[in-house]
C-alpha cells in the first residue's frame, strides 16, 4: 500500500512539474503590469529630468503598453481596456 502511495505521489509530483517547466518554455519570468511600471518609474526618477509624477508615469504607461502589443510580456488582465 505504501508503495502504491509513493507512486502515486511521485506520479503527481511529475505532472506537477512538467506542467510548470511547460509553462517557463521560454524560460523567462513574465512580469507583471505592477512590477513593470515599478521598475519603469525608477528608471524615470534616476533619470532626474525635472518631469512630474504624472509625466513619468504617462511615458511608462506608454513604453508598457507598447512591450505588451510587440512582445506579450504581462501576465495579469490590468492593461486590458475598461468599456
Amino acid at each position: 500500500m505504501k508503495t502504491l502511495a509513493v507512486g502515486a505521489f511521485v506520479a503527481g509530483l511529475m505532472i506537477v512539474s512538467a506542467h510548470a517547466w511547460a509553462n517557463d518554455s521560454n524560460g523567462m519570468q513574465t512580469k507583471s503590469h505592477k512590477q513593470m511600471m515599478s521598475e519603469c518609474m525608477a528608471e524615470q526618477k534616476a533619470k532626474n529630468d525635472g518631469s512630474t509624477r504624472s509625466k513619468m508615469r504617462a511615458t511608462c504607461k506608454s513604453q508598457i503598453k507598447d512591450e505588451v502589443v510587440n512582445q506579450g510580456t504581462v501576465n495579469d488582465k490590468s492593461m486590458s481596456p475598461s468599456h
